[in-house]
């Protein structure tokens, strides 16, 4: 976001304040080490103090005139007390996990639950509930996603709601119709299919973490395959799934249960960059099942041309009160395994039908989310 807007001389500044980094450095993984002289995270890398980043926050925003900006993470509050105003942007589970109390699966019987409940105060410590919730509490409108409004409900802020469109490159079409063409031949080449149906959703699904906004669902794509193929009678096209998740060695006995597991092609994650050859190459992708929500797992396939079947309630986002997309996106909105089976399998065999929403997918997030109407709804943010 940051380098669209400076590319569109809007300057703007991207600060993480995070001091060391634990476990997944997704920045660094899908961005590699950029040096650019508007992302200033590496001045904050040693400063474990909150009144250090506090003084630097406040010498930023007097050398760089920063009125506002867009903040997301449990310390967004540290801007207010910086002098800086900022309109927050909710990544979820601050609203599911952090801001209320934990969910527990419920056969657990009392001593499991209090025994969990201690090891959850003891690795989300009272602090970092707490300033979840003045994160929330000091921003001066928000960005959340429709599911996450009934818990939004609950905290009786009465913020203005705002709403941020994705940010999608898209190609001219006559160049990405050639470029499908080749994708979709190289991956079959490599996966020795007659084509194939992708999904970058990352595997969490079962156990706990099912009742968690961060359930993708996954199992629902897994079945959803072995509908199409009871149908199809289809053994020449198979199923890519992206290695990554805590429920991959789930999803594989899922599979494998369901005698899929020879059609199932498993890669390794990989930059986002990496994703764009299995978007485009792909006869049809999955987006999530689980919490629904639109999210670039469903989108991205759309910017490349490609159907993409995800479940996001599309009928109930557009009575949610929040500002959203003028027009739904074309994405099969459904969780049901036998529906969705039933769909790839028409449309699939239905080359006019299949090319008609390929177009389609591509128009509407060429419409939705260029950078232009990007650029233009960002600005718009901080409007009062």
């Amino acid at each position: 976001m940051a380098k669209v807007l400076n590319k569109r001389e809007i300057r703007t500044y991207y600060v993480s304040i995070q001091s060391a980094q634990h476990g997944h450095d997704s920045k660094e993984f899908h961005y590699g080490g950029i040096k650019e002289d508007w992302d200033l995270s590496a001045d904050f890398k040693r400063m474990p103090f909150p009144a250090k980043v506090r003084k630097s926050l406040k010498k930023i925003q007097q050398d760089a005139a920063i009125n506002s900006c867009l903040a997301t993470g449990w310390k967004s509050y540290v801007l207010r007390q910086s002098g800086i105003n900022y309109v927050y942007w909710s990544f979820g589970a601050d609203l599911d996990q952090l801001y209320f109390s934990p969910l527990w699966e419920s056969q657990y019987p009392f001593w499991k639950k209090v025994i969990r409940y201690c090891l959850f105060l003891m690795f989300h410590p009272k602090p970092v509930r707490f300033e979840a919730r003045m994160s929330i509490a000091r921003a001066d409108s928000i960005l959340l996603a429709p599911y996450q409004l009934a818990a939004y409900r609950k905290l009786r802020l009465r913020k203005e709601l705002k709403f941020l469109p994705h940010l999608l490159d898209t190609k001219d079409f006559s160049i990405l119709s050639r470029e499908k063409d080749e994708s979709g031949k190289t991956i079959c080449e490599q996966v020795e299919a007659k084509r194939f149906l992708f999904s970058s959703a990352r595997h969490v699904w079962c156990g706990s973490q099912s009742k968690l906004s961060d359930n993708k669902g996954n199992d629902i794509a897994i079945r959803s395959f072995s509908h199409y193929l009871q149908l199809s009678g289809d053994s020449s096209t198979k199923l890519i799934l992206v290695e990554k998740g805590v429920d991959v060695d789930k999803s594989k006995a899922l599979a494998k249960d369901l005698g899929t597991d020879h059609l199932v092609v498993w890669v390794n994650e990989m930059p986002r960059e990496g994703l764009e050859i299995y978007y485009k190459g792909a006869s049809v992708c999955f987006g999530q099942f689980g919490t629904p929500c639109l999210t670039y797992s469903s989108l991205e396939p759309l910017s490349f041309g490609t159907p993409c079947i995800s479940y996001y309630e599309g009928e109930q986002t557009k009575s949610f009160g929040i500002p959203y997309y003028k027009e739904m996106p074309p994405v099969v909105d459904s969780k049901e395994p036998t529906e969705i089976g039933k769909y790839i399998w028409e449309l699939l065999s239905e080359d006019k039908k299949l090319r008609e929403l390929s177009y389609k997918s591509w128009l509407w997030t060429r419409t939705y989310c260029s950078e232009e109407n990007f650029v233009e709804c960002f600005i718009r943010l901080f409007d009062t």
